[in-house]
């Protein structure tokens, strides 16, 4: 081929890649189908890409695992770090979009609840000084006393401080003179004081002279005095009228009284302090605040050495709990005990519901334990529990019910029943009835080994349900699918997750999944079979990911005979990412793996296939520099052996050759642009352009992939020659986050497309018919941190077809309103996937809350799902009735109608909802 012939290609190439860039296709070349080598080539493109995507995929789902474990501690910063750090390893992923979206809604319904608790201290604490203010003005007009001038007190006093002389009142008015010598008492005889009764500060020399007659009775004046019980511990005390007893060391306080110690706050109208034993007996409107609760009630008898104390009928407020007792006391340092009381989330004085006991312990920031329960709404008992184990952190209720009607199911009653068995172990007893199914029972076993004095062995779930269908009690007898037996049988499933951190960068996960039939997922727990791909794992994985390389270890195995499973018995990988070698710009890459295949086929359709496979890929890369251009050439081998080929029972050896080289550089301009017009909040401007190119040329393998087993992507691999061109635009700003200033991107812009050369077999020849493929736009557009959009489309241009389009919107402009709008067009044979999902909330008033879900088809102009949700608001519940499609004609298509509680301290509602039939996110919709 000549210079000139090569030339005029080139430019044809760039021509035709510009030409695609500004091309619009039509909506009836939409409707062309892909022909079977396009899709063959499609199958050959991404198998380059699936050993990348199955590391990131990992790393995300462990980087979630960690965000979901800060999440349900409520530390919310340090689930957001995870959940970015998960899109920063896939952009696109749905489940880390969901997960931070999810994670957004929860923090703001926390910062709610917290404001809505504070307001209501507000206001108690309001309240409660309005009373004592009331009560104050009482005692004035009763007593009818003029209160003793500020000069008077002054001068009555020997001492630098301000002291009220004695009870008589002709004493008030005329000035004491000081004491005469010969009235002073001997050094000796006068008594120690515990404190020095100087305002704010000890007093280091002798005792103060007393005033004539105030040697039994001291008062103190207006105001507070600190008392240091002990070094760097004072005792503050304020009220309206403060004495002091020096001879019996006491302290006496009356009206508007506030004792500060350490972090203790003690307020009430009346108190006595004893200053040695350091115990005070308080009355009237009492409340100890600490750093873990409050405590309120009548009476109180307080050690502030222990930090301990009993309320006679008293309260308590310990977020998420309030409590109240005919005995209330605080007997360790984060432990309260209510006797003959009951505890509720409900701050009311007269709560919606309560938990009662005869004995009931509060652990803030930790657990309730109560022994002796009977659960109360209003006034009516409604369960008896003889132990209640509740930890502070867990965001479910104890006991859950969810009622409803669905048409394969008939009325149905689900139901979940939490015990604690130790530390972070519990058990979910689950009980259902299904009119048209019959009773069903199960468990969720979440269990922690550390809590069983086995630490370092991990954490993991075991669960097991059991539908009796067609038993006894099923109301209306169901077939088991259409014009099959409607006799009675047991269908089950077992499911065990194990996961272990042997250190930080070693993890083993197990999975064991065993079911009854293949439509157990579907008809009972239909989220979890379309997140599985319908079919169910059973692995053991042990990964190590160290800095120079990453180990694992991968074994699965076929348990449900009515699955097409390829088992792996075992399969050992050891992959070790570029490396420089020495201190040139050589780079090495390596992959070694060997595995052990069986592939068994559903029903046994087909006979098992096995082989085992020695797998090793290496490449060289150069990494250089053109001015401005970052140039890496490299080059690739793939050796592989099998000990049986297809049709064959002989072992074969494959060699594959490839290189190629990519090419990329990156071009950036600062714009010094400000402005916070319609709220935007620019804060300067960068625009930054990374054009890149990567050509690709695999030569023939030494064997076709028709001869070989096709067990994964590897065994799939065939000559290729590919051009890959692409070009990234990114427009950003920064703005304040967390009280610092971030980057952030406002607009992203990608754009990408192959041009696949036609090579002549066994030979590097080209032929004619070489074509661009696989056109790719991805657009994201966040001016505002509530608002999102994000566009991809997949053209192929030969046929002038689109592939693939999808529009995600999301608007979030005030806490009361949120709204999701979702586009998939996926050309698929025979027909098309085209369709449109809307997702909408609206809070009219803090009562009431309506959703509305849609999903419509676009082919044949059908609703293919809907779902209208109303929620009522009833102060500490909510109360959630909900009614779902599959269709549009209301009485014949599949439909599903529910009522749903919840405590609002503790949202989370899986029972049923995850078993069954929820609507799954807009966003992760348009990721299937």
């Amino acid at each position: 081929m000549t210079k000139m012939t090569k030339a005029r290609k080139i430019v044809s190439l760039l021509l035709m890649v510009v030409f695609s860039f500004s091309v619009t296709p039509s909506g009836s070349v939409a409707q062309a189908q892909d022909s079977v080598e396009s899709l063959q080539e499609e199958m050959r493109r991404k198998a380059r890409e699936r050993e990348k995507e199955s590391r990131r995929i990992q790393k995300v789902y462990q980087l979630l695992e960690k965000g979901r474990k800060e999440r349900g501690e409520h530390k919310y910063r340090a689930a957001r770090r995870y959940g970015e750090k998960a899109l920063k390893v896939d952009p696109g992923n749905p489940l880390a979009k969901a997960f931070l979206e999810q994670l957004e809604v929860e923090e703001r319904e926390y910062e709610k609840y917290q404001e809505y608790l504070e307001r209501k201290r507000e206001e108690k604490k309001r309240a409660e000084k309005e009373a004592r203010r009331r009560k104050k003005e009482e005692k004035a007009l009763k007593k009818k006393k003029p209160e003793p001038k500020k000069e008077e007190i002054e001068e009555a006093a020997p001492v630098p401080r301000r002291v009220e002389p004695a009870k008589k009142a002709e004493e008030k008015e005329k000035p004491a003179e000081a004491p005469r010598e010969e009235e002073k008492a001997p050094e000796k005889e006068r008594p120690e004081p515990a404190e020095s009764v100087k305002p704010g500060e000890a007093q280091k020399d002798k005792p103060a002279p007393e005033a004539p007659g105030a040697r039994d009775e001291m008062p103190l004046p207006e105001g507070e005095i600190s008392k240091h019980l002990k070094k760097g511990q004072p005792i503050i005390v304020d009220g309206d009228k403060v004495e002091y007893f020096e001879g019996e060391g006491r302290i006496v306080a009356d009206g508007n009284v506030s004792i500060t110690y350490g972090d203790v706050v003690l307020k009430c109208d009346n108190i006595e302090v004893n200053t040695r034993t350091r115990i005070a007996l308080c009355e009237g409107n009492v409340s100890i605040k600490h750093p873990e609760g409050v405590l309120t009630g009548e009476r109180i008898r307080y050690d502030f050495n222990k930090k301990e104390g009993e309320i006679i009928g008293g309260q308590l407020d310990a977020f998420p709990w309030f409590g109240q007792a005919e005995q209330t006391g605080k007997v360790a340092e984060n432990e309260y005990l209510l006797r003959k009381g009951f505890v509720t989330t409900c701050d009311l004085d007269e709560p919606h519901y309560r938990i009662a006991a005869d004995e009931i312990r509060v652990f803030p920031d930790d657990k309730v334990i109560a022994k002796n329960v009977v659960a109360y709404i209003g006034k009516v008992p409604v369960m008896w529990f003889p132990y209640y184990y509740h930890p502070i952190i867990q965001t479910r209720a104890k006991v859950q019910f969810i009622p409803g009607l669905n048409k394969d199911w008939g009325y149905f009653l689900l139901s979940a029943w939490r015990f604690y068995v130790k530390g972070k172990s519990k058990v979910d007893l689950l009980l259902d009835y299904r009119t048209k199914k019959g009773f069903a029972e199960g468990l969720d076993f979440y269990y922690n080994m550390s809590d069983f004095s086995l630490k370092g062995l991990g954490e993991g779930l075991f669960r097991a349900y059991f539908v009796h269908q067609n038993d006894f009690g099923t109301y209306e007898k169901s077939a088991f699918r259409d014009g099959e037996t409607t006799e009675a049988e047991l269908r089950k499933r077992f499911q065990w997750k194990h996961r272990i951190d042997f250190e930080p960068e070693t993890v083993g996960v197990l999975e064991f999944n065993k079911l009854s039939d293949e439509y157990f997922l579907k008809d009972y727990y239909y989220n979890e079979y379309e997140q599985n791909n319908r079919i169910p794992p059973n692995y053991v994985s042990v990964i190590s990911s160290k800095q120079n390389y990453t180990f694992s270890l991968l074994a699965n195995k076929r348990f449900n005979d009515f699955f097409t499973v390829t088992q792996k018995l075992p399969e050992v990988k050891l992959d070790i990412p570029d490396q420089r070698l020495w201190k040139t710009p050589l780079y090495y890459r390596s992959v070694w793996s060997a595995t052990a295949f069986e592939k068994d086929y559903a029903f046994l359709a087909q006979p098992t296939e096995k082989t085992e496979r020695l797998d090793t890929y290496h490449k060289f890369s150069y990494v250089t520099k053109l001015g401005p251009v970052n140039v890496t050439p490299f080059g690739e081998f793939r050796g592989t052996l099998y000990s049986k080929r297809k049709n064959d029972s002989e072992g074969a050896a494959r060699m594959i050759m490839s290189a190629g080289v990519d090419v990329f550089s990156r071009f950036h301009r600062v714009y010094d642009y400000h402005t916070d017009a319609l709220g935007l909040d620019i804060n300067g401007l960068r625009h930054i352009v990374v054009p890149k190119m990567t050509y690709f040329h695999r030569f023939d393998p030494t064997i076709d992939k028709n001869k070989l087993f096709q067990m994964d992507s590897i065994d799939a691999i065939d000559k290729d020659n590919v051009v890959n061109l692409g070009l990234e635009s990114k427009l950003q700003t920064k703005r304040k986050i967390n009280g610092q200033m971030k980057s952030v991107d406002l607009l992203r812009f990608l754009t990408s497309v192959d041009y696949r050369f036609r090579m002549k077999k066994k030979s590097l020849g080209l032929e004619d018919g070489g074509d661009f493929e696989d056109l790719k736009f991805d657009l994201e557009l966040r001016p505002y941190s509530w608002f999102f959009i994000q566009n991809k489309l997949e053209i192929t241009p030969h046929s002038e077809s689109i592939k693939s389009a999808s529009v995600e919107f999301s608007l979030n402009p005030f806490d009361s309103f949120d709204m999701a709008f979702g586009y998939r067009y996926e050309h698929m044979a025979p027909v098309p996937r085209n369709q449109l999902t809307y997702d909408m909330s609206y809070r009219f008033n803090p009562k009431w809350k309506v959703g509305l879900y849609q999903r419509y088809d676009l082919q044949d102009n059908s609703v293919e799902e809907q779902q209208l949700s109303v929620v009522r608001d009833l102060h500490c519940w909510e109360v959630e009735l909900a009614y779902n499609i599959k269709g549009s004609n209301f009485v014949e298509d599949n439909f599903t109608f529910w009522l749903a509680f919840k405590i609002k301290a503790f949202p989370d509602l899986p029972i049923g909802l995850d078993r069954s039939f929820e609507k799954r996110p807009p966003g992760e919709l348009l990721g299937r």
